[in-house]
């Protein structure tokens, strides 16, 4: 009983503030309910962050439960198409000797949501994420709550590895958790009509 006049107490006043309790892609026609997602690389210099980004894509549309994923354009409700159209890694600390000790790495897309007709349902443009990652061990804070979560690499691995393997390292696992955070960014972006 007390849950009930709980929540009909806040329901006024939350939409009287503006909010409102609404589903991911609810402004989206209700028709498109299979959608193809492809990523493309406009810069055609690496694939392998276009297929990587799709893959995260399909996969946060599989979470998502609004939308089930089309095998083919042709199967499908509606079109995601997303473009690379910039990623680039540029340096932001340096020691007393100008040595790189961190790197930030940015990714911008495009992207636009059309209908099976052509029809533009949705469009993003510049959408992006950075990442950070060091440059050498001593950069590598092992004890931070992102290291511990999501690395599977320990001090000792750190410890074995020469500035140039630890460079490589660092970049690709940055970009693995970018090519996540640009997945969300569109979809949320997207499902919320932005």
């Amino acid at each position: 009983m007390f849950a009930i006049l709980l929540f009909s107490a806040v329901v006024p006043v939350v939409s009287g503030c503006g909010y409102s309790f609404v589903a991911p892609g609810a402004y989206l026609p209700d028709d498109v309910r299979r959608v193809y997602v492809a990523a493309i690389d406009e810069r055609r210099s690496d694939p392998e962050l276009s297929e990587a980004l799709e893959r995260e894509l399909r996969g946060v549309f599989r979470r998502s439960g609004r939308f089930e994923l089309a095998a083919s354009e042709a199967a499908s409700d509606a079109k995601l198409h997303v473009a690379i159209v910039s990623a680039a890694s540029r340096p932001v600390a340096f020691d007393d000797l100008d040595e790189v000790l961190d790197y930030e790495t940015t990714m911008r897309v495009d992207a636009v949501l059309k209908s099976d007709e052509g029809e533009v349902l949705w469009t993003g443009k510049g959408i992006g994420a950075t990442r950070a990652h060091a440059a050498v061990a001593g950069a590598v804070i092992t004890s931070s709550s992102a290291f511990q979560s999501s690395e599977r690499l320990t001090d000792a691995d750190l410890a074995g590895f020469d500035t140039v393997q630890l460079g490589e390292q660092r970049t690709h696992v940055a970009r693995e958790q970018l090519v996540v955070d640009l997945a969300t960014n569109i979809y949320t972006l997207m499902a919320e009509g932005r």
